[in-house]
């Protein structure tokens, strides 16, 4: 059997589609004209029928005939540009645009399915009436010879490979179930007759449609597709067969059952997969999009159409839409249609990758983007081209910018005293930025190594740091002494890894430093003479705010070494909590020191490098240096002066809390004589086995106790003499027996052992 009909209108038309079912490698028979279709079907059978809308007139009715001669086959109406009448289409199954090659041929796989599909369900209902009309033979035997009947019955019954159940259409209740249904729901044979139909299903409503509504009528209805329940709870599709049948003389439904679970998750997962792709396809943050043969444009996502300026309500584009734009490549020159790359990879099918191309799409406004394109061969002929395209325009500004820095940075060098060059590892000169340091032209220098140039232990010393700072991958800073000139000058030489086995070396003449070192030596040794004598801890601080000088008292006192001080913020000497704050020490105070003259002595929370915390007493003065502006603070520790005040407060409180609780002690003395009064009274009162004796006791026994709280108040308060007196133990524990008995409960037993 031929799989496909393809009735066509004109002799050559359609050749996309045709291609597309022969890529496919469908078996298709094409007839021209339309009513030749009538013969062919006739002769053979088809699963698909593809006919266009031109194909039949409204007098010769061909679609109608081939509905009415083969009602399975299913039918696709081609809309060549016009919308099919109304009428026509209600008579085809698929309706497909000409121009959507895509959408066609999934079209045309989607019929093939659903024609398949049919044929197998038609294949399972001849099956089941075949079924069905054994099964009656069967019961009309069973009527003559009850025992043969029914073992034969049982057996195709219980063998039969498809489910089967028979219940009673009155009671619902299941009279029988084969072992197929066992192994599909889980239930034994014994659990079955013991239960109705309605726990298979999900909605018991369901039922109605399984139950012919004319009992007398022995027909089959049509397949239903329901949701059962097993017995472990999991949810199973099923495709239900049901026929009436009297069982046992009973009114019964007999029901077939086909699990199709797993067919649904495969046609759910597909239909997933494709939602996943078009998703990931349409979200995109690159573009993309696919060029078919005819120079279409099938699918462009959001991205794509933002890069190229196209507007988001045009649904179809083609290879004529670019066009317009202006497309240029690296050199400035405007890029012609037929050199587009998806064109280009189009004719030639070679892929063509990291093509950089600007498209200026307003007078003023550009963009650079890097585009792909990919065809998609299958049997030596280009299917479609996959185009990717990615937005660079932020990396060409950048590296616009990069160049812009780098003219920056060489004229930044340039104005530079210092000696810039690059060496080798061996010492060999590979740039210089020029010859003054070498007495001689910088072209001479180039290529030559420092043992030509310098002193042999220069040299040496030079090619040692020169290993270090590559093994290292640190800044190596030492200094030496060089004639230029006939001078011999003081240099500093700094080191750093520029590249692999290539060497930074900035060279400093140092020389009026070196003076001004010596002088400011001699100058420090006095100063030092005096900081060291002093009892007080002092610092320097510089404009920036960070501690220059410190002195013993300082170390001592903070616990830092003068090296952990140095060039840290003044702020360090105090709490975390209060760095950075606004206080004395704050950096933003020293930015102008002209404005900071001798100032008051200010009490601030000091904190040393174990993290204690003591108070401080800080004053500022500025004070003019050779090396600028600095200001001088001398710390006082207050430690010793705030515990002095502190024990006097402490004095004074116990002295207020000891008056105050004399005056407290001898109120409530007075209360509680009243309280042990009134009760010695009323216990003169009340009968001996009366039960309220006892809390009459018990509140005399307390307020006692609190009578003896007071005495010890007034002794804090020093207005009563202390006086010892011996206790029983014994007494003190049985008097709180009872009542801690009562709060304990009857469920729990109180063992006093004294």
């Amino acid at each position: 059997m031929n799989d496909i009909l393809f009735i066509n209108s004109r002799v050559n038309g359609f050749l996309q589609l045709k291609n597309i079912l022969q890529k496919e490698e469908r078996k298709f028979v094409e007839v021209t004209p339309p009513f030749t279709a009538l013969d062919e079907l006739q002769k053979n059978s088809f699963a698909l029928i593809i006919i266009d809308t031109e194909s039949y007139p409204a007098k010769t009715n061909v679609l109608e005939q081939i509905k009415k001669q083969r009602p399975e086959t299913q039918i696709i109406l081609i809309a060549n540009g016009k919308a099919p009448q109304p009428g026509r289409a209600s008579l085809c199954d698929f309706v497909v645009d000409a121009e959507c090659a895509d959408g066609f041929e999934k079209t045309v796989e989607k019929a093939l399915k659903v024609w398949q599909l049919m044929n197998e369900n038609k294949a399972l209902q001849s099956e089941n009436i075949r079924y069905q009309q054994r099964l009656e033979e069967l019961i009309e035997i069973r009527s003559r010879t009850t025992r043969q009947s029914e073992a034969s019955f049982r057996l195709m019954f219980e063998n039969n490979p498809m489910p089967m159940l028979i219940f009673d259409i009155k009671s619902r209740k299941i009279i029988t179930a084969n072992h197929s249904a066992s192994l599909l729901y889980g239930y034994t044979f014994d659990e079955f007759i013991s239960m109705k139909i309605d726990q298979l299903f999900v909605q018991p409503d369901e039922i109605l449609c399984l139950i012919p509504q004319d009992y007398n009528e022995a027909l089959i209805q049509q397949t239903k597709e329901l949701t059962h329940q097993r017995k472990d709870g999991n949810l199973i599709e099923v495709e239900v067969l049901s026929h009436s049948l009297t069982f046992h003389g009973r009114q019964t439904c007999y029901i077939m059952i086909k699990e199709i679970t797993a067919q649904k998750k495969t046609l759910d997962a597909l239909t997933a997969s494709e939602k996943k792709f078009r998703m990931l396809y349409k979200n995109l943050t690159q573009g993309v999009f696919n060029l078919t043969p005819d120079k279409k444009i099938t699918m462009i996502n959001k991205a794509a159409r933002k890069i190229f300026h196209f507007p988001d309500d045009k649904r179809r584009f083609s290879l004529k839409d670019f066009a317009d734009l202006k497309i240029y490549n690296t050199s400035g020159k405007r890029v012609k249609i037929e050199q587009f790359p998806p064109f280009v990879a189009l004719e030639k099918g070679l892929p063509l990758t990291n093509h950089i191309l600007k498209i200026r799409y307003l007078p003023r406004r550009s963009k650079w983007i890097v585009m792909d394109a990919i065809p998609i061969i299958e049997h030596n002929t280009v299917k479609e081209v996959f185009v990717y395209i990615n937005d660079i325009t932020p990396l060409k500004k950048a590296e616009k910018l990069l160049r812009s820095n780098e003219k920056k940075l060489r004229a930044i060098l340039d104005a530079l005293p210092d000696q810039l060059m690059l060496l080798t590892i061996d010492g060999t000169i590979l740039e210089v930025k020029d010859g003054e340091f070498f007495n001689v032209e910088p072209h001479l220098i180039l290529g030559k190594s420092f043992f030509e140039l310098v002193a042999q232990p220069i040299a040496q010393r030079f090619y040692n740091m020169l290993r270090l700072t590559n093994r290292t991958g640190e800044i190596q800073t030492f200094e030496f002494q060089h004639q230029v000139k006939g001078k011999l000058k003081h240099f500093e030489a700094r080191l750093s890894k520029s590249h692999e086995n290539q060497i930074l070396c900035l060279l400093r003449d140092i020389s009026e430093r070196k003076k001004y070192e010596t002088d400011l030596q001699k100058s420090e040794n006095r100063f030092r003479i005096l900081l060291e004598s002093t009892f007080q801890a002092i610092i320097l601080i510089d404009i920036h705010g960070r501690i220059n000088l410190v002195n013993s008292k300082t170390e001592q006192l903070f616990g830092y070494s003068r090296d952990e001080l140095l060039l840290k913020p003044a702020d360090t000497l105090l709490p975390f909590s209060l760095r950075g704050k606004d206080n004395i020490l704050n950096q933003s105070r020293f930015r102008h020191l002209e404005d900071i003259r001798a100032t008051k002595s200010v009490e601030l929370t000091g904190m040393r490098k174990d993290g204690i915390e003591f108070p401080i007493e800080i004053q500022l003065t500025s004070v003019e240096m050779l090396d600028g502006p600095f200001v001088m603070g001398v710390i006082s520790d207050l430690s010793e002066k705030k515990k002095l005040e502190a024990r006097m407060r402490r004095i004074e409180k116990l002295e207020a809390i000891g008056q105050l609780a004399g005056g407290i002690a001898h109120d409530f003395n007075n209360v509680l004589a009243g309280i042990i009064g009134l009760a010695e009274l009323s216990l003169r009162k009340i009968k001996t086995d009366s039960p309220v004796r006892e809390n009459i006791k018990l509140i005399i026994n307390k307020a006692e106790n609190a009578a003896d709280l007071v005495r010890k108040l007034l002794m804090f308060s020093r207005q009563q003499k202390i006086s010892l007196q011996n206790i029983n133990l014994n007494k003190v524990v049985l008097s709180n027996q009872k009542i801690l008995q009562r709060y304990l409960g009857e469920d729990i037993h109180l063992i006093v052992t004294l």
